[in-house]
Formats: structure tokens, sequence, C-alpha cells
């Protein structure tokens, strides 16, 4: 594998990750700059919708690593 397709890998894996957390918490939380306290939360409806936006941007990124899509 090229350096491109390890890094495409480990961000995809990263992101699909990320993505099923947030569908299966129903949460995201708004963390400021260098801070570890949330300020705010994103709930609901609108954490699905954006953690399947997130897993399917993994998938593709996984995809792309071994060659089954292209990204440019």
């Amino acid at each position: 594998m090229a350096t491109l397709e390890v890094v495409e890998a480990i961000c995809g894996a990263i992101a699909i990750y990320v993505g099923a957390r947030w569908v299966l918490k129903r949460k995201i939380p708004i963390v400021s700059d260098g801070g570890f306290e949330p300020l705010a939360w994103i709930e609901g409806r609108d954490a699905v919708v954006v953690g399947c936006i997130v897993f399917c941007l993994g998938l593709g990124l996984m995809a792309a690593s071994f060659g089954l899509a292209s990204l440019l």
C-alpha cells in the first residue's frame, strides 16, 4: 500500500468509529478549543444525521484506500 492509501484507511476507520458513536449516543458535544467540558450538545435527529454523514464519509475513504472508488 502506498502512503496515501494507508492515510485514507486510518482516517476512514476513525470517521466510521466517530460517526457510529454519534449515531448510537444521539449526542454530539460542542467543546471550545483546548477545553474538556462540553459547552452545549447537539441532540436528537440532528446528531443522527451528522453521524450518518460522517459514517458514510468514512466508508468512502475506506473504499478509496482499497481501490474501489476514486476521490479525484
